[in-house]
């Protein structure tokens, strides 16, 4: 009998931790319908987001309005408070882009064994921000502070595939190489095909005898900011990208959302 009642006791806590868990989730999904273009908003706009029902939209506004997250406007609409501000300040005075990242592309790297980067664009360049290098003796060797055209290569193309066709023209024509020439329609067929699926794939294009798959890294605002890439050798990646391509997607998307990313219609449950 007291190990029945024991695994009862355990079995409703369990239940309440569920709970828990899944009002906090919903609480975040009210807090996140906010944005740029939607500042305040109606009960009924906001429960239409969420598509949570009426009842308990409301009593979760109420609960953040009470510990002072939200704000209720003489117009009986919501926004978000300074309280979030204070937060957000605290986020950016101790957190380094590299401390959030560095463990997930580590873990990248582990579950790949090949070498991984995290890029971010500067004009026409992207710029190698942190490497998880490969264990293997044959890799792709990249290094922190390296500058690279987007011209050539998955993680370029990523950030080209963001740009608009003035900008792209402008860096085909700057960057190309006798030898290698990028004509308008294929790159823009390559970057519709890398909008369509959602990562870049590269074969002998920057560096002969490598393949390569980025995906993108997007912020709070939604925007496209880092790409996270995995790199090695044909030889040995050849016939194996979607056990690439799926942990690189993974750890793509996870680094968004600590960034503050999320992407729109997905309520929480």
């Amino acid at each position: 009998v007291p190990t029945t009642r024991a695994s009862s006791r355990h079995g409703t806590r369990q239940r309440q931790a569920t709970e828990v868990a899944r009002a906090l989730l919903r609480a975040l999904s009210i807090l996140e319908c906010f944005s740029l273009e939607t500042p305040a908003l109606a009960l009924q706009e906001i429960y239409r987001t969420v598509k949570l029902p009426k009842s308990t939209t409301f009593r979760l506004v109420v609960t953040l309005q009470e510990a002072g997250y939200l704000l209720q406007r003489s117009d009986q609409r919501y926004t978000l408070s300074y309280k979030l501000l204070l937060l957000g300040s605290v986020v950016r005075e101790t957190q380094d882009l590299r401390e959030i990242t560095r463990p997930l592309i580590e873990e990248l790297a582990r579950s790949t064994g090949e070498t991984v980067t995290l890029s971010t664009r500067s004009g026409d360049e992207r710029i190698v921000l942190d490497v998880a290098q490969s264990k293997s003796t044959l890799r792709s060797i990249v290094l922190p502070g390296d500058r690279v055209p987007l011209l050539y290569g998955a993680s370029g193309k990523m950030f080209l595939s963001q740009l608009d066709d003035k900008a792209v023209e402008r860096v085909r024509q700057s960057q190309q190489q006798p030898r290698r020439r990028v004509t308008r329609k294929a790159l823009s067929d390559t970057l519709a095909e890398i909008r369509e699926k959602g990562y870049a794939r590269t074969q002998d294009d920057r560096v002969a005898g490598v393949i390569a798959v980025s995906a993108p890294v997007r912020d709070a605002s939604g925007e496209m900011r880092y790409s996270v890439t995995v790199t090695g050798p044909s030889s040995r990646i050849e016939g194996r990208e979607q056990a690439l391509i799926d942990p690189l997607m993974r750890i793509a998307k996870r680094i968004s959302t600590l960034l503050g990313h999320s992407p729109s219609g997905r309520p929480v449950k």
